[in-house]
């Protein structure tokens, strides 16, 4: 709601990153550039995990951000609370937190939704795949102390043959060691889904957008409801996006 007699204090990073969006102290957006349908639903991904121990693993925001820090740098802090994604798209700041949701388009996408070339990317290059995260965050349970969350990695890097590839993650604003290894993990096993897929759509794909999951079937790539992840789009001249 923007009747600030209601606002109350909370400690989900969605509703957090939306205070710093429209505070005069941070982005200073317009209350009418949330959309707040988005944030409404990062919310909720954030305190209902559908994980064991869902209270010790919900998203939440702890600690403090300063005003004499770059607010790209303090949206990138608040971000890495829900490993979400921030968009500014129809005129609109559009929040996406790091939680699977099945595709809400029934039909599948196929090469008859196709307008133009394909362009498919299957492997990463060995150099960017990472099979283990490791980093700190602020443990609430010692003092707020900067501590290092146990290392997520994977079981078995045969497929990296046996070499450890590290990338460290600062959590400056988590402070349960549960929520830090799941962003972790989180983080790690998106790193391994390789297969990227880039192509100009009809129309239908104007009922999507960045976050949003969808389905494709294409037997040429022994694909049937294949789910991927929409993570950018545009529009373009004529029939396609």
């Amino acid at each position: 709601t923007n009747d600030a007699s209601t606002w109350q204090y909370s400690s989900n990073p969605a509703l957090a990153m939306r205070d710093y969006l429209t505070s005069t102290q941070g982005v200073a957006a317009d209350h009418s550039q949330i959309d707040d349908d988005m944030i409404a639903t990062a919310a909720d991904d954030c305190a209902n995990t559908g994980v064991a121990n869902a209270e010790e693993n919900s998203f939440e925001i702890g600690g403090s951000i300063s005003t004499g820090d770059s607010k790209l740098n303090n949206l990138n802090n608040l971000i890495k609370c829900l490993n979400g994604t921030l968009f500014w798209a129809q005129g609109k700041f559009r929040l996406v937190a790091g939680a699977y949701h099945a595709p809400t388009i029934s039909d599948a996408f196929t090469l008859d939704d196709v307008r133009g070339p394909i362009s498919i990317q299957t492997r990463h290059s060995r150099r960017d795949l990472v099979n283990t995260v490791r980093g700190t965050f602020v443990d609430k349970d010692e003092r707020w102390i900067a501590t290092d969350f146990p290392t997520v990695q994977l079981a078995d890097m045969s497929e990296d043959n046996d070499v450890e590839s590290v990338i460290d993650v600062d959590l400056p604003l988590v402070t349960k060691s549960a929520a830090a290894q799941r962003l972790a993990k989180q983080i790690l096993y998106t790193s391994r889904e390789q297969i990227t897929l880039s192509a100009k759509f009809s129309a239908k794909a104007y009922q999507v957008q960045v976050g949003d999951t969808i389905k494709l079937t294409m037997s040429r790539y022994g694909w049937t409801n294949k789910v991927f992840m929409v993570k950018g789009w545009k529009a373009t001249r004529g029939d396609g996006l």
